[in-house]
């Protein structure tokens, strides 16, 4: 097999579309950099303070400030720890192995008969509008309630909250996923669900009139998730990052003032004094006379930009090497360089949820292409080419076949079945796992390929084709789902 050839435009493409990801990485550190930068430089005007008084009652001042200071930091330091450390503790999610995720997911097809007679419009499309209603009533709190009650959970209901995923996808579909700490859990929580959708679609018909919801998916798997594992983790790093934070800060203290600074510690703080009193007096302290009055800036712009700047190589860094390392095709040039007809290309649903239109915009900037044809229209131009291929070939019996099981994939490969104008057509999984496609091959005279992006690899596509060569079958093409 040959190298794999990386696509630089791809791959920035790629960067580009994790925004979000990007922008998170960047507030987290640019946050955990500007708060070191900030204990530096208190820590460094105290001392240069220090430096500047001319008495032992001034100094013996500056340093009770100093180790009220210190006091003041270490304790905002163990209340955002002790807030990360009862998530961990207390969140359901957190307590998720990532490796192995408990996963139900739920799927429902939608449909109020939207038609049209040219040129005017029978009926409102309000699918959408149904779908949505659906999604808002699923995260409600009577929901959340009714779930922690069957799950005998008396914790926070935001807990709970954490355990549902409810999306729309094209065409017409909401899906609810669900995970949680076993398979009962989740059959539990599955069993609410679905109680639930029935009296919301009750309700909903009032409102909307008739339409036909039907379950078309509902099935229990374990899967690994690297969003768990990698929430987790950066949770853990930030309590490393402050308990580290908080042993350098007494670290910088000297013997008599770690032990003033132990004794203060051992003392509560009062019940009426808030966080933000606290932080009132990390930035200003009061002066005794003739002391230097000392304010430093929470903001500290040159750690935060550098922070920043770090965040959003570490996320690209991140991104690029889940493309290099993946093995997976990604752009047209990864099929046509094993001499591949690329037969069309179809184009999955459209970005989808908050800020989706930034998403469109940098895919329309990157591929103008992309919307010049409907799916509809690139479907009868490949089901066309296809017919014009099979009657050149003069072929008798063709197998339709791609390495990956996406709906829209083996959608393809039904509808080209049904098109095409040979008789002896069959479509199949997979050539390299199934032993049924691979007989359905040998048996025909020619091979169309339905593959997808960021889910077909290079060795599953080679392996494609030495099968095809080995059983003498001439592969007439490839569609490419993007």
């Amino acid at each position: 097999m040959d190298e794999v050839t990386i696509n630089i435009r791809d791959l920035i493409l790629k960067v580009i579309l994790k925004w979000r990801l990007i922008l998170v990485c960047m507030l987290i550190f640019g946050i955990l950099f500007n708060g070191i930068g900030y204990v530096k430089k208190s820590l460094s005007v105290k001392n240069e303070t220090n430096q500047q008084t001319v008495t032992v009652n001034m100094e013996e001042e500056s340093s009770e400030q100093e180790i009220m200071h210190a006091l003041n930091i270490y304790r905002l330091y163990q209340f955002n720890y002790e807030n990360i450390h009862n998530y961990l503790a207390n969140s359901i999610r957190m307590q998720i192995d990532p490796n192995q995720v408990p996963t139900y997911t739920i799927q429902y097809l939608i449909d109020n008969h939207y038609q049209t007679e040219y040129p005017v419009i029978e009926k409102k499309d309000t699918t959408k509008d149904i779908i949505n209603s659906y999604m808002a009533r699923l995260k409600s709190e009577t929901v959340l309630e009714e779930i922690s009650k069957e799950l005998g959970y008396d914790g926070d209901i935001s807990y709970i909250q954490e355990l549902l995923d409810v999306a729309y996808t094209e065409p017409d579909i909401l899906t609810i996923t669900i995970i949680s700490l076993s398979q009962k859990d989740c059959n539990t929580i599955a069993s609410v669900i679905l109680d639930q959708m029935g009296q919301f679609t009750a309700g909903l018909t009032e409102n909307y009139g008739n339409y036909d919801i039907s379950l078309v998916n509902s099935e229990y798997t374990k899967r690994f998730s690297m969003d768990l594992l990698n929430e987790r983790q950066n949770r853990i790093g930030t309590l490393d990052s402050i308990n580290n934070s908080s042993k350098n800060l007494i670290k910088n203290l000297t013997d008599d003032q770690k032990k003033k600074f132990y004794e203060l510690l051992e003392n509560t703080v009062e019940e009426n004094e808030s966080i933000n009193e606290i932080a009132d007096e990390q930035t200003e302290q009061v002066p005794s006379e003739g002391a230097v009055k000392v304010h430093v800036s929470l903001l500290q712009k040159k750690y935060l930009l550098v922070g920043m700047i770090f965040g959003m190589l570490i996320a690209a860094f991140y991104v690029v090497c889940r493309y290099i390392f993946s093995g997976k095709t990604h752009v047209k040039g990864d099929i046509t360089k094993y001499d591949i007809p690329v037969l069309g290309m179809m184009y999955l649903s459209e970005p989808a949820g908050i800020f989706s239109f930034i998403d469109r915009f940098i895919l329309r900037i990157a591929d103008s292409s992309r919307y010049k044809f409907s799916n509809e229209e690139r479907k009868e131009m490949i089901l066309s080419g296809i017919n014009l291929i099979l009657e050149k070939e003069q072929l008798k019996s063709v197998f339709i076949t791609g390495t990956s099981n996406d709906r829209n994939c083996v959608q393809m490969q039904e509808e080209i079945c049904e098109n095409i104008s040979v008789e002896n057509t069959a479509n199949g999984r997979s050539i390299i796992y199934d032993p049924e496609a691979l007989s359905a091959l040998a048996l025909s005279e020619g091979v169309v390929l339905v593959e997808k992006f960021e889910d077909t690899t290079h060795k599953e596509l080679y392996e494609e084709l030495e099968l095809c060569k080995r059983y003498d079958v001439k592969v007439l093409g490839c569609i490419i789902f993007a």
